[in-house]
């Protein structure tokens, strides 16, 4: 019996550009759909890409001033509808944390006693030269979900999610 895999490529691949005419095919040819081949170019490319090539730039991004009150705060949650922030004291270059909406929670059942300076986890920093695959792998290891992006003057340029 003829091994069933033996003829699964028309042609030999030896470059980028073949795998790219390979799925062109296959969207011709009804195999994957049209709308899944950006997908899949995106993610050859992945290896090549750093941080600062999807981040979301800092004059874009949206923060929680800790000296802002809880209404203003409540207001952006509800505003945004993101669920984490990085938490900034004076200014977007002083990020001192991060803020998840959901422990909106303890203010709700107790805002006498509500601190949102103990609420905040630990701002997750990287290079904006960074990888885009050993950034990814490094906040699946480390369950974030959000890394603030740094210059090489650790200067904030933008955020990752």
């Amino acid at each position: 019996m003829k091994n069933m895999f033996e003829n699964l490529f028309e042609h030999k691949i030896n470059s980028r550009d073949d795998v790219i005419k390979m799925l062109n095919n296959a969207v011709n040819n009804n195999v994957i759909k049209a709308d899944t081949l950006p997908i899949i170019e995106s993610l050859m490319n992945i290896s090549t890409m750093r941080a600062k090539d999807i981040m979301i730039p800092r004059l874009e991004m949206d923060v929680i001033n800790i000296n802002d009150n809880m209404q203003s705060i409540i207001n952006k949650i509800v505003k945004t509808g993101h669920s984490r922030f990085p938490v900034i004291d004076k200014d977007i270059s002083d990020i001192i944390g991060m803020f998840h909406s959901k422990d909106l929670v303890y203010y709700f059942t107790n805002s006498e006693a509500f601190d949102l300076r103990s609420l905040m986890r630990k701002a997750y920093f990287v290079p904006e030269i960074k990888h885009l695959d050993a950034l990814m792998y490094e906040m699946r290891l480390n369950h974030s979900h959000m890394a603030i992006v740094v210059d090489e003057f650790t200067n904030v340029v933008g955020i990752v999610t």
